[in-house]
């Protein structure tokens, strides 16, 4: 997520919505300063706590979303984090270290779920952006309950996975993945975490089971209709990371079909994307390379690679869970 492509694309502010936002420290309205974020937050006093920062351009609301309106039970855990609408699997959690004491349920209470198709309509707000979820273990059914509006305007999904079934009933990564990839999106980026058995010894490396991941997917730019919501989902490839998915998206647009002002907005960015201007640190390394100490540095690099492999896997070995 770095350099992008402008910061207010065509067609108005983008739209981002947040299922799940507690503690978010929100990069999107950073970097593109006029979008607006919608967030969900069913635990009302950290709702208020967010309402209370007054910040610009962002409303919250203290709902749990569902895949249907109903009355459901909110499972509260000791981190306030891991709560949830499914019980915790402890048969599972606890057989690894710190996951047990985390998911512990130490209350209970009844909350309103709404759907985010209907609650859009209530808001009057006619499109989404990014949709981003992470509400752990009920994001499949959010995704169902939002089926309109994620098949009519969304580009971008953020959304939380699981491997193993860290809450009772919840669907997995491959649930997920096959109803997203139904609806025209591609699997783009995925941040996989693991976790070490709660009965071995901190000390000893292993490599962790794969428990859970955040993934990033982008609309396939074939299911998206106008030029104006491509040059959206360009802005945002770029966004999370993929430059080359954002040119592809540039040049599928058929020239004539732009207005005057976003042609040349596309030529811009087209331009910007195929431009290689490397930082100063790379263009020091370079004349480093062509140097008479290209040998010794690169041999330098070399152990330096290996030290910090050694540092991450040393790490590791004091962590119960950690990012893989």
């Amino acid at each position: 997520m770095t350099k992008i492509l402008h910061p207010a694309p065509p067609g108005g502010p983008l739209v981002y919505v947040d299922c799940g936002a507690r503690g978010v420290a929100n990069l999107f309205q950073r970097v593109f300063r006029t979008a607006e974020y919608i967030g969900f937050e069913p635990d009302e006093e950290e709702c208020a706590r967010l309402v209370a920062k007054r910040k610009k351009r962002r409303r919250y609301y203290p709902l749990a979303l569902g895949g249907q309106r109903g009355r459901r039970r909110l499972h509260v855990t000791r981190s306030p984090a891991c709560s949830s609408l499914l019980a915790p699997n402890l048969a599972l959690l606890e057989r690894f270290r710190q996951c047990g004491a985390l998911f512990q349920v130490v209350g209970q209470r009844d909350v309103e779920t709404v759907t985010l198709d209907e609650h859009l309509v209530v808001e009057e707000i006619e499109q989404v952006d990014v949709l981003k979820l992470d509400t752990q273990g009920s994001e499949l059914e959010i995704l169902e309950g939002a089926d309109e509006t994620v098949r009519r305007s969304v580009l971008a999904v953020q959304v939380e996975v699981e491997f193993a079934p860290m809450y009772q009933g919840q669907p997995l990564f491959s649930a997920i993945d096959d109803h997203l990839r139904a609806r025209g999106f591609q699997l783009f980026d995925l941040a996989t975490y693991r976790g070490r058995r709660a009965a071995f010894e901190l000390e000893q490396p292993t490599r962790g089971q794969l428990l859970w991941g955040q993934a990033v997917y982008l609309r396939e730019v074939e299911t998206v209709g106008t030029p104006t919501r491509r040059l959206r989902l360009a802005a945002l490839a770029r966004f999370y990371g993929f430059p080359d998915y954002a040119l592809e998206v540039i040049d599928s647009i058929p020239s004539e079909t732009l207005a005057e002002a976003e042609g040349k907005l596309a030529g811009a960015w087209r331009q910007e994307l195929c431009t290689v201007e490397p930082g100063r640190l790379a263009r020091f390394l370079e004349k480093l390379d062509r140097s008479a100490f290209r040998t010794a540095f690169r041999r330098l690099g070399a152990w330096w690679l290996r030290v910090g492999d050694q540092f991450v896997e040393v790490t590791h070995r004091r962590a119960g869970t950690w990012r893989g």
